[in-house]
């Protein structure tokens, strides 16, 4: 089961590098190219190039190194990256209206990407008892760990990346076996929460795009501009899509943030339905995988890591796609492994190296039962 679900895992990750590679370069063809004119490589698709061989050389390295190092220093990992995310406060640069990177050069650093790392690592270590998950004081725990980045996140304001962790952490919390009586009481409490974020912790221009996905074709609602050209370019795919690099909305550029948060609609356009279920297909494939190794891992520590990796990745996936399609408001959110980005290219896959790593040294759990550790 371990070579098989190895073996899924690198195949997704080649899968979905591909996909990146071929439209972070259609998304990023210079205005000045000719329509006919051919791999012509722009500067950010050459920068995204690095970053995959980056992320390749780390997932591998990631993996040779036994997991139980890595949880020696999770509890560091992750104080540091909250230091991290507080400095952001006083140096980080402004990108997009968020001050969410540290910029040296035309180099960037988003600590709230390597901060999923640290979180996935450190959870793991709160959770790895049975009695955490199944009293009321370790889901609190966890939850506190989790609310603690979620807050630093969204003062950035970075609602999109703030949106992955709760969820995530409901998805491994029922997958480890907490609760359900917890678990509800839990999204009741956020539930509530959410009314004093609407009206104190909401910027302005996040409550007009609930408002434009409520109401996307008023015209008015400059909010709904991306969303309406998003569906445009999807439904214009078809079966077959245009061709790469010949979607109408990505060509003339109607499209914003095409080949970040919302290059699922470049993929959908251009290479149609069939093109648009190979890349789910692959994010399936790198989920069911990892929860396939979580399933036959019976050591508490890299059992719940991995729970926690694949509820990450899936979580912003799903957000990600879920935009593009309308069906939740839009949130900026990269597409992992797919869209342009350094720092997210880099920390998906770190994880899934974490992943292969709990794969490639496993440890023998005499016990009876899985989390008596």
């Amino acid at each position: 089961m371990r070579l098989l679900a190895t073996t899924a895992i690198y195949l997704s990750l080649a899968g979905l590098c591909l996909y990146g590679m071929l439209f972070v370069y259609s998304s990023t063809i210079p205005p000045w190219a000719d329509a006919d004119e051919t791999w012509v490589f722009s500067g950010a698709f050459k920068k995204q190039c690095v970053f995959y061989l980056l992320g390749c050389v780390l997932a591998y390295g990631v993996s040779r190194i036994p997991y139980r190092r890595w949880r020696s220093y999770s509890l560091l990992f992750y104080i540091t990256n909250l230091f991290l995310l507080v400095l952001l406060r006083f140096f980080g640069q402004v990108f997009g209206g968020a001050r969410s990177w540290f910029a040296i050069g035309d180099l960037r650093y988003q600590p709230s990407e390597t901060m999923k790392i640290a979180w996935a690592l450190y959870l793991a270590e709160v959770l790895r008892h049975r009695a955490q998950r199944g009293k009321l004081w370790g889901l609190t725990s966890s939850f506190l760990a989790t609310l603690v980045p979620v807050f630093l996140i969204l003062i950035q304001p970075d609602l999109g990346t703030a949106c992955i962790f709760v969820p995530a952490l409901t998805l491994t919390l029922y997958a480890t076996g907490a609760r359900k009586r917890h678990l509800a009481l839990a999204v009741g409490i956020m539930v509530i929460a959410a009314i004093p974020l609407w009206h104190f912790g909401m910027k302005e221009y996040q409550k007009d795009r609930l408002r434009a996905w409520l109401d996307p074709k008023n015209k008015e609602q400059k909010e709904a501009y991306q969303l309406r050209h998003s569906l445009l370019a999807v439904a214009d795919g078809s079966w077959f899509g245009k061709g790469l690099g010949q979607g109408e909305m990505n060509r003339l550029a109607l499209l914003p943030e095409r080949h970040t948060d919302f290059i699922f609609s470049v993929i959908a356009e251009e290479l149609g339905l069939f093109g648009a279920l190979g890349l789910i297909a692959a994010y399936g494939l790198l989920v069911l995988a990892i929860v396939a190794l979580a399933t036959y891992t019976r050591e508490p520590y890299g059992k719940v890591a991995l729970t926690a990796i694949a509820s990450i990745i899936f979580c912003q996936a799903f957000i990600n796609l879920a935009v593009a399609l309308g069906i939740i408001p839009t949130t900026g959110l990269t597409l992992p492994l797919v869209s342009a980005g350094g720092s997210s290219v880099v920390a998906t896959s770190v994880m899934v190296g974490l992943a292969l790593s709990i794969a490639r040294h496993p440890v023998t759990v005499l016990s009876s039962e899985d989390y008596l550790d």
